[in-house]
């Protein structure tokens, strides 16, 4: 197969190339060709070798840490039949934490899993999650597309930005009760957004999440910011999600939840 063309040019317009320079030329080309695909060839083996990794992982959190955290599970609410009052009820939350635990961990085993988004259709990435969110709620958001998302959006920021919409639609399906939901993805000249609307029972009506303190955590590390609040007129819950489409040297870094310039504007009643 044709990996791409050599161009030869000569200093005059009279000159013309001698059958050595064509033979020398063609010897250059295919070695060229020749490490084109075992750079290729390294490169899968790399990925492979990463995939494997995945795998493995992925079979250690299911086949070991979530049973245990499933027994752990039954453990509780066994203790808590046989108790009344405060204990019960904070065995309860407990049990109930750890169902969101596993739940958590599944997602992060579904995304160990992958396929590798460097090759994959981001638009088919996207109407897989949010098929996802029509099976959990019974309703399909409303999609905006605004730009050339599969063209612009690096392939970097990509698992991060599939990563922000996710969240907040799941976020949406375990707390918000929404009869609606509005999906802005847009990618300009300068940034990509996401923005995730819902007309549920607001941010008072949720429990802090870990899920969105990471995705707070991936904008900042991109050097962008991430906003959660009440939607327009108070109605429902607003999740934006904006990053430079390139990071800024220097953004990269380990950061936490009180760096987000956007943490002390969150409404009483914490972020889900």
């Amino acid at each position: 197969r044709a990996l791409g063309i050599l161009v030869l040019g000569t200093s005059g317009p009279l000159e013309t190339f001698s059958r050595l320079d064509l033979e020398m030329a063609a010897a250059f080309a295919g070695q060229a060709a020749l490490s084109l695909e075992l750079a290729r060839i390294h490169r899968d083996r790399e990925r492979l070798a990463v995939f494997e990794e995945r795998d493995r992982i992925a079979r250690d959190l299911h086949d070991v840490v979530i049973q245990r955290l499933f027994a752990t599970g039954l453990q509780v609410q066994s203790l808590a039949r046989v108790l009344d009052g405060q204990a019960a009820n904070r065995l309860h939350v407990a049990a109930a934490e750890l169902d969101q635990t596993i739940a958590d961990i599944r997602q992060t085993i579904f995304s160990l899993t992958a396929a590798d988004l460097d090759d994959a259709d981001l638009g088919i990435e996207i109407r897989a999650i949010v098929a996802q969110t029509e099976r959990a709620l019974g309703i399909s958001p409303v999609i905006r597309v605004d730009g050339p998302i599969d063209r612009r959006v690096p392939a970097a920021i990509r698992p991060h930005m599939l990563a922000a919409l996710q969240e907040a639609l799941s976020n949406i399906a375990r707390h918000a009760r929404a009869t609606r939901i509005d999906v802005l993805l847009r990618v300009s000249s300068a940034d990509i957004l996401v923005e995730v609307r819902d007309d549920g029972c607001g941010p008072g009506g949720a429990s802090r999440s870990s899920g969105l303190a990471n995705l707070r955590r991936r904008a900042l590390d991109l050097g962008g910011r991430m906003g959660f609040g009440p939607g327009e007129n108070g109605i429902g819950t607003t999740v934006t999600w904006l990053v430079p489409l390139v990071t800024p040297p220097g953004a990269l870094h380990v950061s936490s939840p009180t760096d987000d310039p956007a943490a002390g504007q969150r409404p009483p009643g914490g972020g889900r």
